[in-house]
């Protein structure tokens, strides 16, 4: 049988789990550790059932998450909970808002 990459890096699923979950790694950070893109890392968390993490901005309130629009711009919001832009596009139905789009004249 024909050993994976993480196996022959010596890589366990707990181990993986450990340092996605509870060391909170990003997938391009933990494919550093050991010398692989975060493709590689990717594939393996889905196979060995490591979940992808949820948006620290999913925790909020919709009274919340509205009160950061009015006050601060998408790029200052992904910079305060460290996540990138896309995120904030995946939590706005969930809340309910809606975004304006200027009618083209």
């Amino acid at each position: 049988m024909r050993r994976n990459v993480f196996q022959t890096l010596g890589v366990t699923p707990d181990r993986l789990r450990e340092l996605y979950e509870v060391e909170q790694k990003t997938d391009a950070q933990i494919g550093a550790l050991f010398g692989v893109s975060d493709v590689a890392v990717s594939y393996f968390r889905r196979k060995w059932g490591i979940g992808k993490k949820a948006s620290p901005l999913e925790t909020l309130t919709s009274e919340a998450l509205a009160q950061l629009y009015l006050t601060k711009s998408d790029a200052e919001i992904a910079a305060q909970y460290n996540i990138g832009r896309d995120p904030l596009i995946g939590v706005l139905p969930g809340h309910g808002r809606v975004l304006e789009v200027a009618p083209i004249l």
